[in-house]
């Protein structure tokens, strides 16, 4: 409904609700921070952007999306595939490690051209 409630066509919605639903699942299962996540969405003319903040273990998923889904299921490395997912969704991604924090800023576009 918050989606909605922003006049996101369907596609835009179904991209940010995995991207979501991934990355905080992530932070949630790898991460080990015993503070609480923070979320905060940012909604214009043009664009739509989610910032993850977590104190957990250091991690960049924008370096870490090496995943080759051409080769082989053997030859890869397991996981990886949901950031894939996610850095394929979005237009930009974004990390920085800042006073102990993950910072994770995905943004998507409102309208795309050519996709």
């Amino acid at each position: 409904e918050f989606w909605q409630a922003q006049q996101l066509d369907e596609d835009a919605q179904a991209d940010l609700n995995i991207a979501a639903e991934e990355i905080l699942s992530n932070i949630i299962r790898h991460g080990a921070a015993a503070e609480p996540i923070r979320l905060s969405v940012t909604i214009d003319t043009h664009e739509i952007r989610m910032q993850f903040e977590d104190a957990g273990v250091e991690f960049d998923p924008v370096r870490h999306s090496s995943l080759d889904p051409a080769a082989p299921l053997e030859a890869r490395r397991a996981g990886g595939m949901g950031i894939y997912m996610v850095l394929r969704l979005m237009d930009r991604a974004a990390y920085r490690r800042q006073d102990g924090r993950n910072q994770l800023t995905l943004t998507r576009l409102r309208e795309r051209s050519g996709r």
